[in-house]
């Protein structure tokens, strides 16, 4: 059995292991802890774009303790520590609005099924993809190239969604599109 943290042991922990093992202090990450009743979490806030999310994210994971019912797979209460990790709002909001011109004169020129590749000199080596779908009429938004985390593209309502999707996949090469 492992020794009780508290959750600002292990928001501390985690500032720490990120500034040593990668090199990223607060500027480009912040670590922040909250308790409440039954339960803490820790919120890992990544605000630059370039850096290693997969690995910040992996740190942070380090310090999640979810206790389950081992007949049914459900969160019991009290004493669970919740990790969250994320991207800064308004990092992914300044590359969405770089990115959402071009989104939205290439939906206007594309064919039905064709793909426009979205990429920004600052991030080099990482792209989304943007392309028209036949039976909805509405964008759809993949990893780029060849979505290699085996993740499935997603559909968004508009051009804004579009940028929106595919600025937090090219900043955030693990992210999930769900």
């Amino acid at each position: 059995m492992s020794e009780y943290t508290t959750a600002a042991q292990d928001a501390a922990t985690i500032r720490k292991r990120i500034k040593s093992e990668l090199g990223y202090g607060p500027k480009q990450v912040s670590v922040r802890c909250s308790n409440y009743s039954m339960g803490s979490s820790v919120k890992v806030t990544i605000k630059a774009g370039g850096l290693d999310c997969a690995k910040i994210r992996s740190i942070a994971l380090l310090a999640e303790h979810i206790d389950r019912c081992q007949v049914t797979g459900e969160i019991l209460s009290g004493g669970n520590r919740y990790v969250h990790c994320r991207l800064d709002w308004e990092l992914v909001a300044a590359l969405a609005d770089k990115l959402q011109p071009g989104i939205e004169k290439a939906l206007k020129d594309l064919e039905p099924g064709a793909g426009y590749l979205c990429q920004d000199s600052q991030y080099p080596g990482t792209a989304a993809e943007v392309w028209s779908c036949t039976s909805s009429g509405k964008p759809r938004v993949a990893r780029w190239p060849n979505d290699p985390n085996g993740l499935t593209s997603r559909e968004v309502y508009d051009a804004g969604g579009a940028a929106q999707l595919a600025a937090h996949l090219i900043l955030d090469s693990s992210a999930e599109v769900n």
